[in-house]
């Protein structure tokens, strides 16, 4: 069951009342869109009828304002901190953006029993042919083609249901949305929520991806402006200064805003919320790298002076903040020695990365310092549109919807 999960939507200058304005650097509020567990769907079983809907369809919605003419930019566009957009002109790029779709539009109307007895079929042989690419070969070789099973052998194998348990499925199909009439199968899959072997989410926000219902198209096109959009307004970090909170942070990240506006008007489909979306997601990204460079420097200085030197923790913490390096992490390092009260303070993450990376004092420095490394980025939570493309790959190899195309 999907519960509800803040999720940054509303862009800067997006209000209740429904007009848009210039974000002035005011703090982005959260709104809830996946459905609360009151909403959530019975069972096909108990509606035997097909519930009347008026729904109307959300690619419909979608499509709406669609015709206008994108915009394409010329090979002297220029982007950067020197870039100044008007707010006359950030709002002429909101008004020619695809429109927002209403929250009360979200699918809900159920199907007959017979309607989700076909999905089901067809969602098993998803799963074969998925199965078949992905698994050993010896165990892929155990089943028939996709298309050879009758719709007794799906039914007595209880539409294959057991597959999406093999450690090589990356994805499955949630029982609620394959039971709501207006989606198509490739809004019904979802990706898993962890790796396998690994614990909590492998996403920021994975609920709320799931609850998006977005179509391939739509997946599509917002990896591809996600792509365009960490290329154009990578100059941002260097402006990010750990609190957020300095006149020149909050001016650069308006000058982003606006161009990552100007950014969408070449993508079909963006809608306000998406790009507020994926500024958002690009922005939580952006502290997230700014704040782990050279984490994993300092740590492994650390465990050098300790394991090598035998210092104590806080000595070799104190000896590592006087290097003249690691500059993006001495903060982090001067709230430590001062005492500040940390949720996992950097004592307790070194001594969590030493056990998860088996980092002990017969350890080759070399080899240390690899797992170092490769653990601390390790756990780096992936954003929507690694989810969306991800989907996409899923969805290429059970025949689904075709081979995702990154943009030349």
């Amino acid at each position: 069951m999907l519960h509800e999960k803040p999720v940054q939507h509303g862009p800067p200058g997006f209000h209740e009342d429904g007009t848009s304005r210039p974000w002035t650097g005011e703090k982005r509020r959260r709104k809830c869109l996946p459905p609360s567990s009151s909403d959530s769907p019975t069972t096909a079983q108990d509606h035997p009828d097909l519930i009347s809907h008026d729904a109307t369809d959300m690619e419909d919605i979608i499509q709406r304002g669609q015709d206008h003419k994108l915009w394409v930019p010329g090979e002297d566009e220029r982007w950067g901190p020197e870039v100044d957009i008007s707010e006359e002109d950030a709002i002429s790029y909101i008004e020619r953006l695809a429109p927002d779709d209403p929250d009360d539009l979200y699918p809900r109307c159920m199907m007959t029993y017979a309607e989700f007895e076909d999905v089901r079929e067809r969602i098993a042989r998803y799963r074969i042919a998925y199965y078949k690419k992905v698994a050993k070969p010896e165990s892929a070789r155990e089943l028939k083609g996709p298309e050879k099973y009758s719709r007794d052998e799906l039914w007595k194998e209880k539409y294959f249901e057991h597959l999406e348990d093999d450690e090589s499925f990356e994805g499955y199909f949630l029982r609620e949305h394959s039971m709501l009439h207006d989606l198509d199968d490739y809004q019904r899959l979802v990706v898993s929520y962890t790796a396998h072997g690994s614990p909590g989410s492998k996403f920021l926000f994975w609920e709320d991806y799931c609850a998006r219902y977005h179509t391939y198209d739509m997946d599509d096109v917002y990896v591809k402006y996600y792509q365009e959009l960490s290329k154009r307004i990578k100059w941002l970090e260097g402006y990010w200064n750990f609190n957020g909170k300095s006149e020149e942070w909050e001016k650069m990240n308006v000058r982003a805003w606006r161009q990552a506006l100007k950014i969408a008007l070449s993508f079909p489909k963006m809608t306000l919320r998406l790009v507020s979306f994926a500024f958002d997601e690009y922005i939580w990204e952006l502290k997230s790298d700014v704040s782990a460079k050279d984490l994993d420097l300092v740590y492994f200085e650390i465990w050098r002076l300790v394991a090598k030197q035998n210092r104590s923790f806080k000595k070799a913490l104190e000896e590592v903040y006087a290097m003249d390096k690691f500059h993006s992490q001495k903060h982090r390092m001067a709230a430590e020695l001062e005492g500040a009260l940390f949720i996992w303070s950097m004592e307790d993450m070194f001594k969590n990365l030493k056990s998860g990376g088996h980092i002990s004092v017969e350890t080759e420095e070399h080899e240390a310092r690899t797992l170092f490394r490769n653990i601390v980025y390790k756990h780096k939570h992936m954003n929507m549109a690694e989810y969306a493309r991800q989907k996409m790959e899923i969805a290429a190899l059970m025949g689904l919807a075709p081979r995702f195309q990154d943009q030349e």
